[in-house]
């Protein structure tokens, strides 16, 4: 299924939403701080399968986050280790971007991820999302308990700690269920210019008073989507699908704003 509040591809049972921590139908019912909701449509889910697991996991920690949007890592074609590619590079390529956003998703390297959104938005996620340390604290203390079922031994005091955990509980959740042998490789299959209608609501969905000092909507310039085909090969289990990245260039580097499912076939206004 897709997430009522960012739209982004999620496991049929998962209890919240792996990218913008929104409650699925499935999520207990617990006090949420109201925010702002990203003008996404929720779209019909796809009938193939999907890696129920590691949407889970996110979702699980992110539990009390409200935030807009996606996840990527300096990315590499194949291979559960890549290489940081030329920064420069990635920063002016929206496939290289988009590629490296996706692997860093797949390996739960949030950091990474946060780091290839336009502006300040690691900022926006600690400060913003997570200012109160209570919050901050609460989303640390899941991370810990859930690191520990898996037999993980972590201690998480700040955010460098939290995202450092949370590779090693992605990578433990992959050899788990695909087998220590497990591999990724994402590739670009397709692009197409992004309709001026797609780049206005990108522009809309960061124009409000909470994101106001971490990103400034006038500075997005352009927008292309990019497919990109992930492959999962593992001795447990193997996958094959395609997401559709929408990438934008901001203040002359190239971001990624959100991520849904495969498009191509969905009619163009």
């Amino acid at each position: 299924m897709f997430c009522g509040n960012c739209g982004n591809q999620i496991a049929n049972e998962a209890t919240f939403c792996p990218f913008c921590g929104n409650k699925t139908e499935h999520a207990p019912v617990t006090p949420v701080q109201p925010v702002y909701v990203a003008p996404v449509a929720p779209q019909p889910a796809p009938k193939k399968k999907s890696l129920a697991w590691l949407w889970i996991l996110i979702g699980i920690i992110a539990a009390i986050a409200i935030t807009i949007g996606v996840l990527f890592a300096i990315g590499v074609i194949g291979g559960n280790n890549h290489g940081k590619g030329d920064d420069k590079g990635t920063k002016n390529d929206p496939e290289a971007v988009a590629e490296a956003y996706i692997m860093a998703q797949l390996e739960g390297d949030i950091k990474t991820m946060l780091e290839l959104r336009p502006g300040k938005y690691q900022k926006y996620y600690e400060e913003e999302q997570y200012g109160d340390d209570d919050d901050a604290e609460e989303m640390f203390e899941y991370a810990e308990e859930y690191a520990d079922e898996l037999d993980i031994d972590v201690e998480i005091d700040d955010f460098d700690q939290y995202y450092e955990a949370m590779k090693k509980i992605t990578k433990a959740e992959n050899e788990e269920e695909l087998g220590k042998g497990y591999k990724f490789s994402v590739k670009v299959v397709d692009t197409k210019d992004m309709r001026n209608s797609d780049l206005e609501n990108i522009q809309e969905m960061y124009d409000n008073d909470e994101m106001e000092d971490y990103i400034n909507p006038d500075l997005i310039e352009e927008g292309m989507k990019v497919y990109v085909e992930v492959e999962v090969d593992g001795d447990e289990d193997s996958d094959s699908y395609v997401i559709t990245v929408y990438t934008v260039k901001y203040d002359g580097h190239w971001k990624v704003a959100y991520t849904t499912r495969d498009d191509r076939d969905d009619a163009e206004d």
